[in-house]
């Protein structure tokens, strides 16, 4: 708004008025524009083959892994033997032995590890690998279906039902407990998680316990604290065997998205045979 003040003043007798105009500072509205929203960059493409493997398919894709990886290591074995002819040191089978018997020990530095594998490449942690196990433990748990009850016993049924009392929950055991602490951090971190303790941290601590083996440092007496022998420990575990689990490690990824392309093919077959059977028994 505009303010006159209006001043009077007399100069040589005549009377004279000036108007000064008072303005208030101009504001100029500028529309502001607002930033896109940023989108989230797409999951690659082997993200959605293992999510949709392991979401539709459990079954198979389970069945695959294990068959793939027993298949490699059996076959990296045979090849040491026969083909190679290597001659692999006691002391590595021993340390293999002894890796296996610390990995529960070990899951605070899974942990730390995957978590930096998480970070260095985000879409390791949404393969939604615990939904496969989730999935078998929920068929392996259900009820089988109960049995019709006839009219005439249905009341007495429904009392028994109403009077029932649950049972209480069964204890968890150690290895349950352990199984879902595992598949918490799998939850978290993904396949980052099976990474890290399959070709990061077990791997390194196959051949550190190996190399301090070598080296004359006494291990047993370190171990003791945990109740670990190492004789108990390297009895099933031959060397060549051992060797070959540490070679096939580095084949984990492909192991892994092989099994989610063979468990989905597996399992579109086994949807089709039973549609099939299905539509053939609907005719007969």
């Amino acid at each position: 708004m505009l303010r006159r003040v209006l001043v009077a003043s007399c100069r040589q007798g005549v009377p004279r008025v000036s108007v000064r105009l008072a303005a208030r500072p101009i504001v100029r509205l500028h529309a502001t524009q607002s930033a896109p929203a940023a989108t989230a960059p797409a999951d690659p493409a082997w993200v959605g083959v293992m999510n949709e493997a392991i979401t539709k398919h459990p079954l198979e894709t389970a069945v695959s892994f294990v068959a793939l990886d027993a298949a490699s290591i059996i076959g990296l074995s045979v090849f040491f033997a026969y083909g190679l002819h290597l001659d692999v040191p006691v002391d590595f089978a021993v340390a293999f032995g002894v890796s296996r018997l610390l990995r529960k020990f070990r899951l605070p530095l899974d942990a730390a590890v995957a978590a930096g594998l998480a970070k260095a490449y985000p879409p390791l942690t949404r393969v939604n690998i615990t939904q496969a196990f989730r999935s078998l433990r929920k068929r392996a748990d259900a009820p089988p279906p109960a049995a019709p009850v006839p009219a005439a016993g249905a009341a007495t049924a429904a009392a028994a039902a109403a009077a029932a009392v649950p049972a209480p929950p069964a204890p968890v055991s150690p290895v349950r407990r352990a199984l879902e602490a595992g598949l918490a951090l799998v939850d978290r971190f993904g396949l980052a998680f099976l990474i890290s303790q399959r070709m990061v941290v077990g791997l390194a601590s196959v051949f550190g316990i190996y190399g301090l083996l070598r080296a004359g440092v006494d291990v047993q007496s370190a171990l003791n604290a945990l109740h670990i022998d190492i004789a108990s420990a390297a009895g099933g575990a031959a060397s060549k065997w051992a060797a070959a689990a540490c070679a096939a490690a580095p084949l984990f990824p492909a192991l892994v998205y092989g099994s989610a392309k063979i468990g989905t093919a597996a399992g579109r077959w086994r949807l089709a045979a039973v549609a099939a059977a299905a539509a053939k028994k609907q005719q007969h």
